[in-house]
């Protein structure tokens, strides 16, 4: 058998990653479904961590939204067809009981989706505690300077609380769960539509695709409207059509729908600029920081499990091991969550680890917040 160097370091990335972070080339990133793969066949996690994937596909009148667990299984599909200019036809977020009991059965847990643009994953958890219902970002590396920091430590999480009686707020909980989760989507199709207005010619009769996007933009900005703080969202854009300009979203929408013919916005001899003044994750932080009860070990059973977490123990855990004790403290240090005043905060990763720091920081965090 010949060994192929090549071959371990793809199959092994994420240990490479975890134990070499800052020595590595800081632009060199790897799959999230890579990752995804070697926890499930290498790390005995609990069960209750559930890992999925949110997404769409729009094929020309044709809209398929889907749920898949980590193994690629679909757990939910749900297909619309819609009109071009029937701009508010589509709800995205329609499900029967049966659908809500099945997403309920999944999101309630611990369920991570590893998220993210602009070049960098992060992730985005649900999970339930003492029939609370919360959502949590979690960030390893860029768009962390956004996160509370204590010297050289960063927080990587902010928290939100969607519900505080989940089990009588099921279907509204995941509707607003679902809201939250699809603007990452809602911002990678402003990021298409950016590039083709700004970098291609107009041209009416060869857009169909782009027309249909424009519909699908639509649709998502009435859905996202009952976000928390959407103002926020919504004020970040600037938006330039000949030389008309809308200073929000929900301006160059409501001209749309008022005219009821999209293509006004993308005819023959004009221009076109879509101007995103925050990116993802500053977006993502507006809406769902809030300073009330971002610190998710307060006032429910993780309190206990916090306050029994010391790294002292961990240090010496690790020196009395003989397979760990020689790696350098440094290194360790980059590894483990470290407690400063009731919070659990990090080294934000410099390497281009954040497929695998995405995913490991939540998996650790269940362990806090649910299992001791």
């Amino acid at each position: 058998m010949i060994f192929s160097f090549k071959n371990f370091i793809d199959k092994n990335k994420a240990v490479f990653y975890h134990f070499l972070d800052g020595l590595l080339n800081p632009n060199a990133g790897y799959y999230v479904n890579h990752m995804q793969q070697f926890i499930k066949n290498n790390l005995h996690i609990n069960p209750n961590i559930k890992i999925i994937q949110i997404d769409y596909i729009i094929e020309q009148n044709n809209f398929c939204f889907f749920i898949k667990d980590s193994d690629d299984k679909i757990i939910i599909k749900k297909e619309f067809i819609f009109e071009k200019i029937n701009f508010q036809s589509l709800n995205l977020f329609l499900f029967d009981e049966e659908e809500i009991q099945i997403l309920s059965n999944v999101i309630q847990y611990y369920c991570i989706i590893q998220d993210g643009t602009d070049s960098h994953a992060t992730s985005i958890v649900s999970f339930t505690i003492d029939n609370n219902f919360y959502i949590m970002s979690c960030n390893s590396g860029k768009g962390i300077d956004l996160h509370e920091i204590k010297d050289k430590y960063y927080l990587p999480y902010y928290c939100y609380k969607i519900s505080d009686d989940f089990e009588t707020n099921k279907k509204s909980s995941i509707i607003n769960y679902l809201r939250i989760v699809f603007m990452r989507k809602y911002y990678s199709i402003l990021n298409e539509l950016t590039k083709e207005f700004k970098y291609e010619k107009l041209n009416i009769n060869g857009k169909e695709e782009l027309i249909v996007n424009i519909n699908i933009l639509i649709i998502f900005h009435n859905e996202l409207k009952f976000l928390k703080n959407f103002d926020i969202f919504d004020n970040n854009f600037n938006i330039i059509i000949n030389t008309i300009t809308y200073n929000s979203l929900s301006e160059f929408i409501n001209k749309a729908i008022n005219l009821n013919n999209i293509n006004y916005h993308i005819s023959t001899n004009q221009s076109a600029e879509i101007n995103i003044t925050l990116d993802y994750y500053n977006l993502l932080i507006s809406l769902i920081n809030n300073k009330e009860n971002n610190n998710i070990f307060y006032n429910h059973t993780s309190l206990q499990n916090l306050n029994n977490f010391d790294n002292n123990i961990i240090y010496d855990l690790i020196s009395s091991n003989e397979k760990l004790n020689n790696i350098n403290k440094i290194i360790i240090d980059k590894i483990l969550l470290h407690k400063i005043n009731e919070k659990l905060y990090i080294y934000p990763q410099e390497s281009g680890s954040c497929t695998w720091f995405s995913i490991y920081w939540p998996i650790l965090l269940y362990y806090i917040l649910h299992d001791n």
